[in-house]
């Protein structure tokens, strides 16, 4: 099994979520994060006083597949995250051990 984690540009969320039901990913977990990176930098004003912010909100997907969805699950989270501009995000792939779901004790594939 795989664990995918995107940290993605808060607008693209739905369509990513759209291109992953497409391919049959229906669960995942959402998290509110804030990036900090010279690319997600963002400027406001506030009170007419200019700032820069060294962070930016982002949202982390986290999705847990057997090994042969990885490559299509990471392709639909680049296709659709892709805004071809600075700070689109990063998407971590790595291995999982075992799935345990609670309310039931059931693990490996059929927790997922």
């Amino acid at each position: 099994m795989k664990r995918i984690d995107a940290v993605v540009k808060v607008f693209k969320l739905e369509q990513i979520v759209e291109r992953l039901h497409l391919i049959g990913v229906v669960g995942l977990t959402v998290a509110e994060v804030h990036g900090m990176s010279p690319s997600t930098e963002v400027e406001s004003v506030f009170h007419g006083q200019r700032y820069t912010s060294p962070s930016s909100p982002r949202y982390q997907l986290t999705i847990v597949v057997m090994d042969d969805d990885a490559v299509p699950v990471v392709n639909a989270i680049v296709r659709a995250g892709a805004s071809d501009s600075p700070g689109d995000g990063i998407i971590v792939v790595s291995e999982v051990l075992d799935v345990v779901r609670i309310r039931t004790g059931e693990t490996g594939a059929p927790a997922l």
